[in-house]
């Protein structure tokens, strides 16, 4: 023993020249040694055979599917170590609400403490999640809400009576901005291109017309009375779809834009 306690010196037990030794034997050489084989953690050697853990490109890691897996797919119980509070608050918290005992939190900071489950990442958005967590008597399963194809990540959220006893938002599905334009255009359409009951005007929706850079008469428009406008009938009648003009209001009504 070194005097500030720091070092040990390990003897080594010889069976063939039964004696200690502080290193290998002087006259037999050193043992031959057997290192263990590498084992994998709980949470990765649990993970089926169906499904892979893939590294991402920020570097953290997610599980994906190998094989089509159809909606209604439960996977679980999720294990882990079950304590009464958590140190720090996970990503991805969970609980088991008991009706005759304490409420207790899934620690998930030890792969070897816990199931393949601990590593597939919650969903930030609705258009992500493809599982929903639940809780089953003390138990809490994973389901697929719909079809999941191959080399699609698995995302979890919480199932809607779950998350509200976590006290958790449901991811709400957002509509995109461009449809929401379509709609305002489609509204618009209805309500400003009115067929008109003159044969002369010619309407259809979703097309824009183009303005001309001389003045041409439309014939659907009323001028007041004594103008010179009024009294003159118009020399081309316009169609309000592709901008063509006609010196005739029979050619504007009998063609197809």
């Amino acid at each position: 023993m070194a005097e500030d306690g720091s070092d040990e010196t390990v003897f080594v037990w010889c069976e063939d020249c039964g004696q200690y030794h502080d290193s290998e034997c002087p006259e037999l050489g050193p043992v031959v040694t057997v290192k263990d084989s590498f084992v994998l953690s709980r949470a990765r050697s649990s993970l089926p055979s169906n499904l892979e853990i893939r590294q991402l490109e920020d570097g953290t890691e997610g599980v994906f599917a190998l094989t089509q897996l159809v909606k209604r797919t439960q996977f679980g119980p999720f294990e882990s170590k079950r304590v009464a509070e958590l140190e720090k608050e996970t990503v991805f918290p969970l609980k088991v609400f008991q009706k005759d005992g304490p409420l207790l939190h899934f620690d998930t900071s030890n792969e070897d403490d816990c199931n393949w489950m601990m590593m597939v990442r919650p969903a930030t958005e609705h258009e992500h999640q493809n599982l929903t967590a639940f809780q089953h008597d003390n138990d809490i399963y994973f389901t697929t809400s719909r079809d999941i194809p191959p080399g699609t990540e698995l995302r979890v959220w919480y199932a809607a009576f779950y998350a509200k006893k976590m006290e958790k938002p449901m991811l709400k599905q957002v509509t995109s901005i461009s449809n929401d334009m379509c709609l305002v255009v489609m509204e618009c359409d209805k309500e400003g291109n009115k067929v008109s009951s003159k044969p002369s005007t010619v309407v259809l929706p979703h097309k824009k017309t183009k303005k001309s850079s001389t003045p041409v008469a439309d014939p659907t428009v009323s001028t007041p009375e004594g103008s010179g406008a009024a009294e003159a009938e118009p020399s081309q009648w316009t169609c309000k779809v592709c901008s063509s003009a006609f010196q005739e209001p029979q050619l504007l009504t009998g063609k197809e834009c």
